[in-house]
């Protein structure tokens, strides 16, 4: 078994470097965007816990899509494409309402680091998936630190340029996904397949894993010091 990491690791590496290179292009320039628009501090909190709602659905419902369609690419060719709707808006936006939708956009289909994650699951054995997760994360650190050291810069040359060179970024994303990554169906019993293989799939991961069963300490615990049963 090699220990090298696929290249297609690498590939997926450099597009989430992007992926948060664009998002801290954008993201920090909000409470600049809502004093432009005059948004009262009520409002900027509303359309924070919009966008953690929808975050909270989206990844309900990208979960289930993903493991539902053929290639897991989709997802993150669905979460650029949404990401770039709302960076457009976040730039141009002329009115809160616009931009609480931009929040709601993003929100319900941005997964990319969940989609990676799993794609890299999927390309690593064993002995690289630490090494491969490690990437990724690096990766992502990287291009945030990145982004932001030059949102300023481009705010500076033009209020849009940072959306507008977020929005470009998406685009340069999705091509290299579509170039260099292959077909990465989900894992068969990931979903609702049923079946055969997803009951052969759940047999072996059962037999995979070796669940260790063990006594609660609570008993101990309760015995040795008796007034845990007060917060228990």
């Amino acid at each position: 078994m090699t220990d090298r990491l696929s290249p297609h690791a690498y590939v997926l590496a450099f597009v989430v470097a992007l992926d948060m290179l664009a998002v801290s292009l954008v993201v920090p320039l909000l409470p600049a965007r809502y004093k432009e628009l005059g948004v009262e501090p009520v409002y900027r909190g509303l359309v924070g816990s919009i966008y953690s709602a929808s975050q909270l659905c989206g990844g309900l419902v990208m979960g289930f899509v993903g493991d539902h369609l053929e290639d897991r690419r989709s997802v993150l060719l669905l979460s650029f494409a949404g990401a770039a709707v709302s960076y457009a808006m976040v730039g141009f936006a002329t009115s809160v309402w616009l931009l609480a939708a931009s929040r709601v956009v993003v929100g319900l289909v941005k997964q990319t680091m969940t989609s990676s994650k799993a794609m890299t699951l999927q390309w690593s054995s064993d002995r690289t998936r630490a090494r491969a997760i490690g990437l990724t994360s690096s990766a992502a650190t990287f291009g945030w630190v990145a982004g932001s050291s030059v949102t300023g810069i481009l705010r500076g040359l033009s209020p849009s340029a940072p959306s507008a060179v977020a929005v470009s970024l998406y685009a340069v994303c999705a091509s290299l996904v579509l170039s260099f990554l292959p077909l990465t169906p989900p894992r068969p019993g990931s979903g609702g397949g049923g079946g055969g293989s997803g009951g052969g799939s759940s047999g072996h991961t059962a037999a995979k894993c070796k669940w260790r069963w063990r006594r609660s300490q609570k008993g101990t615990l309760r015995a040795r010091f008796p007034h845990i049963s007060l917060v228990s």
